[in-house]
């Protein structure tokens, strides 16, 4: 560790090659990183005090904007936007939305939706619990189902519109 509280870490592989890692934790409890590969080109990695925003600009001069948001059912993180940005001024802006269907009688969960927009297109993400299947719909309005064992989760079936089902009997486990 610095005298200023940076933590300083290389890392030297088998070649010679040196990667640095310089971490720090700010008093407001923001983190701050840089990453400095062994061609000199640097990564800084920053997150605010609260843990919800990050930024990341990589060597190649792409800048990587996260927020973050926490789940109202769960409380975890997740992301609520991205935006990115090339040197050659390309960008991609990315929204998520996470929707809960909450069953009256007994308060559980009947189904999960998240909406991801992109560029201003949006896909659906629907996980019916009740029904044991996950929809997925594209911006063009395609879809593709999996329909899954409630007991072991294991996928079972898959459509996907304008194509033969395709089972899955005992995906996931291997033979005895």
């Amino acid at each position: 560790m610095e005298d200023d509280g940076e933590m300083v870490t290389e890392v030297i592989t088998a070649e010679g090659n040196t990667t640095v890692y310089r971490d720090n934790f700010h008093a407001n409890g923001g983190f701050t990183g840089t990453i400095t590969d062994p061609a000199g080109d640097m990564t800084v990695i920053s997150t605010s005090a609260d843990g919800l925003t990050h930024v990341k600009t990589l060597a190649c001069g792409t800048k990587m904007s996260m927020i973050d948001q926490l789940d109202f059912r769960f409380r975890y993180p997740e992301q609520k936007s991205m935006a990115i940005t090339t040197p050659a001024g390309l960008s991609r802006q990315i929204q998520n939305e996470t929707l809960y269907t909450i069953d009256a009688e007994d308060n559980t969960i009947s189904t999960v939706t998240k909406n991801i927009t992109v560029n201003g297109k949006t896909g659906t993400l629907v996980h019916d619990i009740d029904q044991s299947q996950k929809i997925l719909t594209s911006p063009q309005g395609r879809t593709a189902s999996l329909f899954y064992d409630p007991a072991s989760l294991l996928p079972e079936t898959r459509h996907v519109e304008g194509l033969f089902d395709t089972l899955m009997p005992g995906a996931g486990w291997l033979p005895g």
